[in-house]
């Protein structure tokens, strides 16, 4: 087992608790940290989908598991009330092991459209942060596509230079608190919602959903929910009647 661990946040990402590992354990590089967490130096750190976990559950007091750190530090659960229950079996077993080749892929994210770049924060989280953890910390919410906005405090989400997927093994591991220091001051400036703006309630209701989603632990059920889905669609005239979406 290793010394110590940067306990995570509430709604932290695993990925931003490691790195915060990285800085306090002041290693050498980026492998040495992957060597001592996940038993294996060239591991690229994987932001949404992180695999290996099984190896980190052993290194860790009892109180974390593969599914704790699953359930409540990547962005999985997102997926899951969409995605039947034998591959949410898989997709589990990808994530505690060696992982898969193509998980993105198996998830759906690699046909879609919302695709984040960057890793997100909000300036009055990170704020709130300082204050009750010490410092900032990237948010699991604030990196799910297709949110744009913070719920708690009614602004828009700023982009850092982390990038969502490192092309390196060696490339990765950087804290909010760095990532957020080195950004200019333009870049830490967001925009208010306006309460009686359309778009921006639209905006709103979808990170609060996505919030839910983050919470909630519901057994899948694939073809449920998607028949209830496809019902909206063709109300709305984006799929037909046999339930075929148009994607366009």
């Amino acid at each position: 087992m290793i010394g110590f661990f940067t306990d995570p946040f509430p709604d932290e990402l695993l990925y931003s608790a490691c790195a915060r590992y990285h800085r306090k354990a002041r290693n050498i590089s980026k492998a040495t940290t992957s060597l001592y967490l996940f038993g294996d130096e060239r591991i690229k750190m994987v932001v949404d989908f992180p695999t290996r976990l099984g190896h980190l559950a052993a290194q860790l007091p009892t109180t974390y598991s593969v599914d704790i750190l699953i359930d409540d530090h990547t962005l999985l659960p997102v997926f899951l009330p969409f995605t039947g229950a034998q591959q949410v079996k898989k997709l589990r077993g990808f994530m505690e092991g060696q992982g898969g080749l193509g998980i993105h892929g198996k998830i759906g994210l690699l046909t879609s459209g919302i695709r984040l770049k960057n890793l997100r924060f909000c300036v009055g989280c990170a704020e709130e942060d300082r204050t009750s953890c010490g410092q900032p910390y990237w948010h699991r919410l604030h990196q799910v596509p297709g949110v744009e906005v913070c719920p708690t405090h009614s602004l828009t989400l700023c982009e850092s230079d982390v990038p969502m997927r490192s092309s390196s093994s060696y490339q990765g591991l950087i804290t909010a608190k760095e990532a957020i220091a080195n950004l200019p001051t333009d870049r830490k400036t967001p925009r208010t919602l306006n309460p009686s703006n359309h778009e921006d309630g639209i905006l709103l209701q979808l990170a609060l959903g996505m919030t839910s989603l983050l919470k909630t632990r519901l057994p899948p059920d694939q073809d449920l929910i998607r028949r209830r889905y496809c019902n909206l669609l063709f109300e709305f005239g984006l799929a037909s009647f046999s339930g075929v979406v148009k994607q366009a």
